[in-house]
């Protein structure tokens, strides 16, 4: 277990920047089951040099993994993510968010996605509720359209197997159009 230390102002806005530049906030949509939906919060920074990714850990905390090595003018470097629990979002977030500047808005609407999902992931959810992780979902989609600038992103509709029912659905994951 890493023991996590004070940080500073000095120290959250550096942290910010590395999100700014290097790091995801993002909302996941994820089939739960043949007629439900599950949302969560995503937070990670990934970057090839790990030192400063186990930095941050010992300060915020998360957990390090190591990613697919890198293709293009990147190959042969190896490149880690350092990803958040909810709890980790839930605490740190709103301390990073002062300083963060591209990806504020995108940190406004995983915080306000989060204060209203529940605690236990497999509890049941009221349809207001999957509504609202559903408007947040699409408005951190539109975040990003717009900050990358892409017209239509590609769509890779894929087959999956209930393991309770055994009833076959189709899920869509959204890819950027290059």
């Amino acid at each position: 277990m890493i023991d996590i230390v004070e940080v500073t102002e000095i120290e959250l806005a550096y942290i910010s920047g590395l999100f700014d530049g290097e790091g995801t906030l993002l909302i996941g949509k994820y089939p739960r089951d043949c007629r439900k939906l599950s949302y969560r919060g995503y937070m990670a920074i990934a970057n090839t040099y790990l030192p400063i990714l186990e930095e941050i850990q010992s300060k915020i905390g998360g957990t390090i993994a190591l990613q697919k090595k890198q293709t293009g003018r990147y190959a042969g470097s190896l490149c880690y993510s350092l990803t958040f629990t909810t709890n980790v979002i839930r605490k740190w977030l709103p301390r990073l968010q002062p300083y963060l500047k591209v990806k504020k808005t995108q940190a406004e609407v995983l915080l306000a996605f989060l204060s209203r999902q529940a605690s236990n992931a497999s509890a049941p959810v009221s349809n207001e509720l999957l509504a609202f992780y559903e408007e947040c979902y699409q408005r951190m989609t539109e975040i990003k359209k717009i900050r990358f600038g892409y017209v239509r992103p590609q769509v890779l509709v894929v087959s999956k197997k209930c393991a309770q029912c055994g009833k076959t659905f189709e899920h869509s994951l959204r890819t950027p159009k290059r």
